[in-house]
């Protein structure tokens, strides 16, 4: 595979009421960056979001089919549908030998029966460019795997039913600071979604404040 224009890290996590994403809006040429203000989060259906990384071209294909095949479709999908519907696709992209280079998150809030009723259920997946899947409470895409998957973990499992929408949201712009210092390809520049049981929301792009003064040391300047 080669690569053109590229995105870094989507941040996921499940809180609740449902499902947070962030990612920023950044798109790198090698180490040049070459675009801003790109949307990498985007509401698919009518109850589904879904978070992308990875080659910027193939993201765009990849909206586009699942834009047609729900218009083509009469019945409802729901998170789940489009999880597994996405899954395919990049399964037999890869099998065809022209694999999509995409990491996706695939998050939202279905209604299911249960014994005791109808119940809403979160999902939260991910599938990568060869198609295979796993569901969590937390994913990182990318780089941000290893940087702050961990420090999520640590503050969402067991959480995931305490977690309110606020403290997500601030737990998202926490990882895209820690992103934003460490990962070249980053941008303080992001945007944050939420899907629950009665709509899907993607904020505007906006900055998150961030500080370089521990870069400077009074003992390391050379030149006034």
């Amino acid at each position: 595979m080669r690569n053109f224009v590229t995105s870094t890290t989507v941040v996921s996590l499940r809180y609740k009421d449902g499902v947070l994403m962030g990612a920023d809006t950044k798109g790198s040429y090698g180490r040049l960056a070459k675009y801003t203000g790109l949307q990498r989060i985007f509401k698919i259906g009518d109850q589904t979001l879904i978070g992308v990384s990875g080659e910027i071209s193939d993201m765009q294909y990849l909206k586009k089919t699942l834009e047609t095949l729900t218009e083509e479709d009469p019945r409802k999908i729901d998170s789940h549908g489009y999880y597994k519907m996405i899954q395919r696709l990049m399964y037999s992209a890869r099998s065809r030998m022209a694999p999509l280079n995409l990491n996706v998150c695939v998050g939202g809030v279905d209604s299911v029966c249960t014994e005791d009723g109808r119940a809403d259920q979160k999902t939260l997946g991910c599938v990568d460019h060869l198609g295979n899947f796993y569901f969590s409470n937390v994913i990182c895409t990318g780089i941000g795997a290893h940087l702050v998957l961990p420090l999520l973990r640590s503050k969402v499992d067991g959480r995931e039913n305490e977690i309110t929408r606020e403290e997500g949201i601030g737990l998202i712009e926490e990882a895209m600071k820690i992103l934003f210092y460490r990962d070249c390809s980053a941008s303080n520049e992001i945007q944050i979604g939420y899907a629950d049981a009665q709509r899907v929301h993607i904020s505007e792009a906006y900055r998150i404040p961030t500080n370089w003064d521990i870069a400077f040391r009074e003992d390391e300047i050379v030149f006034e």
